[in-house]
């Protein structure tokens, strides 16, 4: 896994749970749920949290993530946000990154540590990238 998997792990949990998901994460450890509470000292702020339950299977070896309200389809969107997951090819690889060969029944593409950061058309696309080359070189 590419990235800081604890704050990612996190974003992802917020995400789901504010889309309706219900999230339930067992391990030999505990069995994980999301529950809402106020954030101590600021009653009217809520705030997410892991709520922690005793192990359902002790034994179970690894961790086992269960999501429910959530389709193929929102899993396939999600997916395609992860070059992994892009079937894209690489032609070559630089200091800086790889370079992959653009598939012509979408638009460009550009991941920043293996995730989608921007496709043709995007603010951050074309002039803008070259003029921030050019202004770090100074």
């Amino acid at each position: 896994m590419i990235g800081k998997f604890g704050v990612g792990l996190k974003d992802a949990l917020a995400t789901l749970n504010r889309h309706g998901s219900d999230i339930l994460i067992h391990s030999q450890f505990g069995d994980i749920t999301l529950g809402q509470m106020p954030k101590h000292g600021f009653s009217d702020v809520v705030t997410l949290h892991a709520v922690v339950h005793p192990p359902q299977h002790p034994t179970f070896v690894g961790t086992d993530v269960v999501l429910q309200r959530v389709t193929e389809g929102d899993i396939a969107d999600a997916k395609n946000f992860f070059l992994k997951f892009s079937n894209e090819s690489v032609l070559d690889e630089t200091p800086h990154g790889q370079i992959l060969r653009r598939d012509p029944s979408r638009n460009a593409r550009i991941y920043v540590t293996g995730m989608l950061k921007c496709q043709s058309g995007c603010r951050h696309a074309g002039k803008r990238l070259g003029e921030n080359r050019v202004r770090n070189k100074s």
